[in-house]
Formats: structure tokens, C-alpha cells, sequence
């Protein structure tokens, strides 16, 4: 059964995907494992700590199909490195480089946004609950990759306010950054 990953956009007729251009071979795209993911990149990048800054984001989340045999590496780095702040990122984008260079499609890594265990989901067990702990990972895929298929399957969407607590925000890793 394929893995279903998830990639979020601020374009509503955007592709999820890069496709069919020669500036698209020289690009990549980023999916996440699991639907949380996309919703917690965008938190951590956008700065967007509080509820009342949800208010106003409107966004279409894609679910892609991805083979279980695409092949992808896992970078040759250490977890604090791969989950770190803006002082990791040029040391995460040459290992990347690097497996690029070496042939490599796709990569697989733990995701930078989530914090351990926030990529959860829900049950329904008397009620709304808490499913158990899982981690978010990334995919990213190099160049186009016009085998993928994807729906949206949200438009004009936005995170439930709970995901706030389980992002590992930049402006936190900016504050340890500098200690």
C-alpha cells in the first residue's frame, strides 16, 4: 500500500508538486509523512505562536501518493542537527547537496517542526481522544517526479489551535541559539 504524505500551499491552483520545467529538475519538493507536518512547517516558519494568529491562515493541504519503494537515504547527521534551528540549516542543505550529487532521489529525515511524539493523530473512544505519540518525518524528492499523484484535500483550511504546543518553533530555537 502506498504512503500517503502530505504537502501544504498558500496557492490554491498550485501544484503540490514541482513538475514538467527545466527549473523544475533543479528543485525539490517537501513532503510530510504525516498530515500534522505541512500544518507545523508553515507555524514554525510563519512565527505563528498564538491562537488568535490562526484566525487569518487559509490554506490548501495535498495528500500525495508515494511509492513504499521510492528509494531515500536518511542524511548522515545527527538528530539535534536535523531538528535544529536557522544555526543547523546551511549544515542540513550540504548534506542534502551532498546526496544529490551522489544520485540520490529522495531523502528521509525526522522532522525540523514537530516536536518528539507531535505528529499524533486522534481516535474516536467515548468520544474525541488523543491517539498515541508518533514522530513527523520529511520526505523531500529531487526534481520533477511526474509519477505522483496528489488531491487536495482541504481548501482554505488552517491547524487546530492544539498543534501550536507540539512545534518546534524558530523563535524558541532563535532565543537558544543565542544563549
Amino acid at each position: 500500500m502506498p504512503t500517503r504524505a502530505f504537502r501544504s500551499s498558500g496557492r490554491v491552483r498550485t501544484s503540490p508538486l514541482y513538475g514538467g520545467t527545466l527549473r523544475a529538475k533543479a528543485r525539490f519538493s517537501i513532503l510530510r509523512i504525516r498530515r500534522m507536518g505541512p500544518w507545523a512547517e508553515f507555524l514554525r516558519h510563519e512565527g505563528i505562536t498564538k491562537e488568535s494568529e490562526l484566525a487569518n491562515v487559509r490554506r490548501a493541504l495535498w495528500a500525495i501518493e508515494v511509492s513504499d519503494d521510492l528509494p531515500a537515504e536518511r542524511p548522515r547527521l545527527a538528530d539535534p542537527v536535523l531538528t535544529g534551528g536557522i544555526r543547523t540549516y546551511e549544515e542540513c542543505q550540504r548534506e542534502a547537496r551532498r546526496l544529490r550529487s551522489t544520485g540520490t532521489t529522495a531523502l528521509r529525515a525526522p522532522s525540523a517542526a514537530l516536536l518528539p511524539g507531535g505528529a499524533r493523530g486522534w481516535k474516536v473512544d467515548g468520544g474525541l481522544q488523543p491517539a498515541a505519540e508518533r514522530d513527523g518525518t520529511v520526505l523531500a524528492v529531487f526534481g520533477a517526479k511526474p509519477d505522483l499523484v496528489g488531491w487536495m484535500a482541504a481548501l482554505a483550511a488552517r491547524p487546530r489551535s492544539d498543534l501550536l504546543a507540539r512545534v518546534r518553533h524558530l523563535s524558541a530555537r532563535l532565543k537558544d541559539d543565542r544563549d
